[in-house]
């Protein structure tokens, strides 16, 4: 596969601080030394502005085949930091995007830059959506990868032919472009018309795939677990005997929380026991709550059952969790992680922390160690009961949302309508569409119909095949 042949093409800067060169050492500055060319290169930075307000988490940079910082990709992805510096999250893919085209580029001897010929076809754009369709047709890139490759492209050319600082003005357009409007749904359910713009380059979607998807498209294709392997899921949790790792599950399965937010919970919010038994416990999430969020949203709550929390607040104060927090730079304090490895380390550090820590920062937690364990552990015992089972942490947020809706459904008097549950549950999952929430409560209905479909076309079938015998 390209993906795997191919080295490694972009790095991520923990913390990013905007910087100048100073004519002397002082204080503030940052002494720059590095070998280039035979030669040793020496010279002082210094921060522009001050403190934390000018820093930004986890910026990634795109690598030429040398390990240099492609400038101007590199630059772009600085420009979308800026733009929503608490967000920087999405950046990673893009780069990553931008990291396969410039492999592309090295690897075939194309220039980014070159448009000068008139024939469309055998410039640096095209010539790479025609090298993806071949990838696709190999096997070897998905096509939704494919398609994510070519926005990310297009995102990156239009920027710099946007920004005057670049001085990018191709002879030739880099694509085609056309306006075409599509169907939509605002945040409370109307219809709307939303004009876009679409490229040639543009690679069209797979067909509409088997009716029998089991995936919702929740920030991707996400598995609800059956209840069977829901139940054996957590049995093998169990058995392995690892506490933060079980309850990690427990609290996305319960809640829909995803990874960022489960892997950065705090001490704080479990240091005291439930202020009444059985309730919802309410946290707040998001920017200045030390719990991260996808985007940064903020002003959102996770809704805790009682049991959980309850659950929380024992380990939180258990001799295993003091015993890692005592290991840890942050101790017992408030504003530690509530689940931290056997060395006392996160295993994902927020974004609020991240921008407290300095320029020295090499390095950031991501949740690596929850996709081990469950590569190595957990996949290869739970497939002695159910050979062919497989699943994501990410399939946990699924698996809770569809819960849910079965919950309610069971629940009796009708009393709860549609707009009800919609709203409950757009509410409990942070979706800011409707139309995603909306796949949660037609999952079932769509699936049961079409199993009566199914069963009423057999019996049709069977009629026409007896009544044709002889």
């Amino acid at each position: 596969m390209m993906s795997e042949e191919q080295p490694k093409r972009r790095e991520i800067i923990p913390v990013f601080r905007p910087t100048r060169i100073s004519e002397a050492a002082a204080p503030e500055t940052v002494h720059v030394r590095y070998r280039h060319n035979g030669r040793d290169v020496s010279y002082f930075r210094m921060l522009i502005g001050n403190g934390i307000s000018r820093a930004i988490p986890r910026v990634p940079v795109v690598l030429n085949a040398d390990g240099s910082p492609w400038a101007e990709a590199s630059l772009y992805l600085v420009d979308r930091a800026k733009l929503r510096p608490s967000n920087t999250g999405s950046l990673a893919s893009v780069a990553a995007d931008l990291g396969a085209y410039r492999w592309w580029l090295d690897e075939f001897g194309f220039d980014w830059r070159n448009f000068d010929s008139s024939d469309r076809f055998s410039t640096p754009t095209y010539q790479y959506r025609t090298f993806l369709g071949l990838e696709i047709d190999a096997g070897r890139v998905s096509r939704n990868v494919a398609r994510r490759r070519i926005s990310s492209l297009i995102g990156f050319y239009r920027h710099i032919m946007g920004n005057p600082r670049f001085g990018f003005v191709p002879i030739h357009a880099p694509w085609r472009e056309a306006k075409v409007g599509l169907p939509s749904k605002d945040e409370k359910g109307f219809s709307r018309i939303i004009e876009v713009t679409t490229t040639d380059l543009k690679i069209p979607k797979a067909g509409t795939g088997t009716a029998w998807d089991v995936t919702i498209d929740d920030g991707g294709k996400l598995r609800p677990l059956p209840m069977v392997e829901q139940v054996a899921l957590f049995k093998v949790l169990k058995s392995l005997g690892n506490t933060e790792y079980w309850l990690m599950h427990l609290v996305s399965v319960l809640t829909g929380a995803r990874i960022q937010t489960v892997l950065t919970l705090r001490l704080q919010h479990f240091k005291d026991g439930p202020s009444s038994k059985g309730k919802l416990y309410k946290l707040r999430c998001g920017p200045g709550t030390g719990i991260d969020t996808k985007f940064s949203r903020d002003k959102v709550w996770l809704s805790i059952p009682g049991p959980l929390y309850e659950a929380l607040h024992t380990y939180a104060k258990s001799d295993r969790a003091r015993a890692r927090q005592d290991k840890s730079v942050m101790g017992r304090e408030d504003g530690n992680y509530l689940f931290l490895t056997q060395h006392g380390k996160p295993f994902y550090e927020g974004k609020d922390d991240l921008l407290k820590q300095g320029l020295g920062k090499k390095t950031q937690k991501v949740g690596q160690g929850v996709w081990d364990f469950i590569n190595r552990q957990v996949l290869p015992e739970v497939r002695k009961t159910l050979p062919n089972f497989a699943y994501r942490f990410h399939d946990m947020r699924a698996t809770f949302g569809l819960n849910w809706c079965d919950s309610i459904d069971k629940l009796d008097g009708g009393q709860y309508g549609y707009q009800w549950a919609l709203n409950q549950l757009r509410q409990r999952m942070w979706h800011k569409s409707l139309a995603t929430t909306e796949r949660y409560l037609n999952y079932r209905q769509n699936h049961e119909l079409l199993e009566k479909a199914e069963e009423a076309y057999a019996m049709w079938m069977n009629g026409l095949v007896e009544g044709a015998e002889c």
